[in-house]
């Protein structure tokens, strides 16, 4: 393939990006969970995140190349804050800020234990125009010793009711369905989550040809890791203890 094929395919890529940001975060939950139960108190751990939302591009079907790193500090208690830096997107002009809390019902008992994170996302361009996005998710974790399993529900507040490539939203609140696994080593928690974005909305979005499932909406797969700010010392497999 000529090198004009190649360019042409990677300005329709950047296209496809920066209308998926621009969209209002329309298919919803653009970071991972980051914090599956709340960090031990002064702990610190820095993650890396990437994915996003199936499409087909250049026959192939892959996720939105979306990226982010964070970091979260344990409060006690059962609170974690946390906040991150969309490294895709500044990529392309887009400087994507977010933050937030997370805690945990510590009454609970632990392989039942549901988790609430409500954070905001800033999406500024350089090209002029902000946006902001509140958002709240909540999942129960499973204890099964390093691997802790997760299931949860996140919604984001859209409060512009018109996004990019002149989308009219026909709802409040954007709803993902989402579950996943961390598995932690003594030092790194690697991580996998699947996604079921806006379920039973049509996805058909114009100028991204997303893969569609049969009770609406997109399917979606995110990956990550973790590492404490400080590599000595070890930490303890559960959080917020």
């Amino acid at each position: 393939m000529g090198s004009d094929g190649w360019c042409g395919r990677w300005d329709r890529l950047v296209g496809l990006v920066l209308g998926f940001v621009l969209l209002g975060l329309g298919l919803v939950g653009c970071t991972l969970t980051r914090v599956v139960v709340p960090l031990e108190v002064g702990t610190t751990r820095v993650s890396i995140e990437g994915g996003g939302p199936l499409f087909h591009y250049g026959g192939v079907v892959i996720p939105v190349p979306l990226s982010a790193v964070s970091v979260q500090h344990g409060l006690g208690e059962g609170l974690t804050v946390q906040g991150g830096v969309h490294t895709t997107a500044a990529l392309f002009g887009l400087i994507g800020l977010d933050g937030g809390l997370v805690w945990s019902f510590r009454e609970f008992p632990y392989w039942v234990r549901p988790v609430v994170s409500v954070q905001g996302v800033l999406y500024t361009s350089v090209y002029g125009g902000t946006r902001f996005f509140p958002q709240v998710s909540v999942h129960v974790v499973g204890e099964g010793g390093r691997w802790l399993p997760y299931l949860g529900l996140h919604q984001v507040l859209e409060l512009k009711r018109r996004g990019a490539h002149d989308v009219v939203w026909r709802r409040v609140w954007l709803p993902a369905v989402y579950g996943g696994v961390q598995y932690r080593c003594e030092r790194v928690f690697w991580q996998v989550e699947l996604l079921w974005f806006l379920p039973g909305v049509d996805p058909t979005i114009r100028a991204v040809e997303w893969v569609g499932l049969p009770g609406g909406g997109v399917p979606g797969i995110r990956l990550g890791a973790s590492f404490p700010l400080r590599w000595s010392g070890g930490e303890k497999g559960k959080g917020g203890e």
